[in-house]
């Protein structure tokens, strides 16, 4: 029977074969079951191995000395009563710890929601007209959570959200300059969290009554003439591609989209017309930009890529239409 003095002084056991030290466990007595594990480290603990429908199962009690030999008894005979109810002990912890890593489980992390929301909800939209969500503002959206939303939040439960939380992410991006920004922020996680309601990952939006951090403008205002001029001769200095389509973008009105991603088949040079189809329109709709005799000059002066009447307007690979806008700014 084990002692407080024989439970300080065990040892791991020593194996016959190799010499070296191996996991030894020793009976505590009184108690059936009871047994003092020792590890070949001489770390020690505390087992209790029964029987449920004739099938072996062990249930660890606690480590020692954190559980001493009195403690050890008390839990060993709880578990043979629940044993003895037609229980299983060990089986209910093993639940019990399955359920508590559910609990804990990042499922409803806003960063694995906010990555759902991306992938079924913004890239599987890619390509499908709609006036609720355009390829462009899905585009955008993705970039706002992945840039603002998920380094914020991305660590937070969504059901625990406060509108505490909201407001500090919000708030942080207007101390940094940026206060339409963080408008689009809420725009964009609002949009986000209504979408996680629908899906039944929370009850409730937490973006609920938050209000946008910053006023803002319409805004109105225009190029006078001089500025035009100033304009103009800079888009001369920038070159092909980006030049010439500053002056579309100028001489027609057309989104910065429409003009840089046009295709050769959509513009007819003898009537002055140039077909934004629908699949390309931000609104989802057809319509016609006319072009004045500077912007059909503009056009008709611009090298082709290819003979395909398909072809892209502005295309350096012949494949994909021009990108970086950013560095054409500056």
């Amino acid at each position: 029977m084990l002692t407080d003095v024989t439970i300080q002084k065990a040892n791991p056991g020593i194996s016959k074969r190799t010499g070296e030290k191996i996991r030894k466990e020793m009976p505590a007595g009184k108690i059936t079951g009871l047994y003092l594990v020792v590890q070949p480290s001489g770390a020690k603990s505390w087992a209790l191995r029964y029987r449920v429908a004739g099938r072996p199962k062990k249930l660890t009690l606690g480590s020692y000395p954190a559980v001493d030999l009195a403690a050890a008894r008390k839990r060993a005979q709880e578990a043979t009563g629940e044993v003895a109810r037609g229980n299983d002990p060990a089986g209910a912890k093993k639940a019990a710890r399955e359920a508590s890593k559910a609990d804990e489980a990042p499922s409803d992390r806003v960063k694995t929601i906010a990555e759902s929301f991306i992938k079924l909800q913004l890239e599987r939209r890619k390509g499908v007209k709609d006036k609720k969500l355009s390829e462009s503002w899905a585009n955008e959206a993705k970039r706002i959570i992945e840039r603002e939303v998920i380094p914020a939040l991305g660590a937070k439960r969504l059901s625990a959200l406060a509108k505490a939380d909201i407001h500090k992410m919000l708030d942080d991006i207007v101390k940094r300059g940026s206060p339409i920004t963080a408008n689009r922020v809420l725009a964009v996680f609002r949009r986000l969290c209504n979408w996680a309601v629908g899906r039944g990952h929370v009850a409730v939006s937490p973006c609920e009554s938050i209000e946008s951090p910053s006023a803002e403008e319409s805004r109105d205002r225009v190029l006078e003439d001089d500025e035009i001029q100033v304009a103009w001769a800079a888009f001369d200095g920038a070159g092909w591609p980006f030049g010439p389509i500053a002056k579309l973008l100028l001489l027609t009105g057309a989104r910065r989209d429409e003009i840089a991603g046009g295709r050769w088949s959509e513009i007819d040079l003898a009537a002055n017309r140039w077909t934004i189809a629908k699949e390309r329109s931000k609104n989802g709709l057809a319509h016609e930009i006319p072009l004045s005799e500077s912007a059909v000059k503009i056009l008709s002066a611009l090298p082709r890529m290819s003979g395909k009447s398909d072809a892209f307007v502005f295309s350096t690979t012949g494949n994909t239409a021009v990108s970086g806008f950013s560095k054409a700014k500056a």
